[in-house]
């Protein structure tokens, strides 16, 4: 797993078996579409992600 959703409450960010799964929806600025519960991930909070 390489990036989580952004969603706390996503299915895949729970203790289900449940591997995240994005569709690009802009390079520039990065935006990801969550599969599973549709949240719309920024650049910015994937960022934050390989801060923590």
């Amino acid at each position: 797993e390489v990036v989580r959703c952004s969603n706390p409450d996503c299915i895949t960010n729970t203790s289900e078996p449940a591997t995240p799964e994005f569709e690009v929806i802009s390079e520039s600025p990065i935006r990801l579409l969550c599969s599973y519960c549709e949240r719309i991930t920024e650049e910015d909070e994937l960022f934050k992600q390989f801060t923590e």
